[in-house]
């Protein structure tokens, strides 16, 4: 079903990248919606490699690719304003 969600800032992509965009988005004061093909928030991180150490983080001598998700995903839900990721499908227009 089709609905309207109007933000500041669409981001494409639940990955690393995507999380912290959205986390630096609604740092900076926007509302902001995360689109993602994948069922869950992480992108290739969480569907390839959930458990495996990840060595090139910075901050994180080292850190499995769950958990680094866990941690962004709960920064930009609380520090974003609250980043909406929820599961819907929806149309983009300008």
């Amino acid at each position: 079903m089709p609905y309207d969600l109007d933000v500041d800032a669409l981001i494409v992509g639940a990955g690393p990248a995507g999380l912290y965009a959205a986390y630096y988005a609604g740092f900076r004061g926007q509302s902001v919606a995360v689109m993602d093909s994948l069922p869950e928030v992480g992108g290739q991180v969480c569907a390839m490699y959930p458990e495996k150490l990840i060595y090139d983080i910075a901050g994180y001598p080292a850190i499995k690719g769950r958990e680094l998700i866990a941690a962004l995903a709960e920064q930009a839900g609380r520090d974003a304003g609250g980043a909406d990721f929820r599961d819907r499908q929806c149309g983009v227009s300008h």
